[in-house]
């Protein structure tokens, strides 16, 4: 299985490629059902996929972080980005 890093895949889908938001989504959807590919942390994955569909004003990241905040047992998390705000755990550091 090979491992694949996140933040890295979707940078490199959303810059080089030109990927939109929901071919992303799409992606994603893809990589985490194909055996041969695997993610750190697969549920945090498909917990930030479920964000950014919800809250279409976070990013991918700001979902990401929110999602591992939560299963470190994590309430809230801050961030540089006020897209995080909009997150339901999400706290934008100005």
């Amino acid at each position: 299985m090979r491992l694949c890093a996140p933040l890295d895949a979707e940078w490199f889908l959303r810059s080089c490629c030109e990927v939109g938001r929901e071919a992303m989504v799409s992606a994603f959807i893809a990589m985490l059902e194909s055996p041969g590919i695997g993610f750190e942390h697969d549920a945090a994955v498909a917990e930030a996929l479920y964000l950014l569909d919800t809250f279409p004003g976070a990013a991918f990241a700001d979902g990401l972080f929110a999602a591992l905040a939560a299963q470190l047992g994590r309430a809230r998390f801050v961030a540089f980005d006020a897209g995080a705000a909009c997150l339901p755990c999400g706290e934008f550091l100005q």
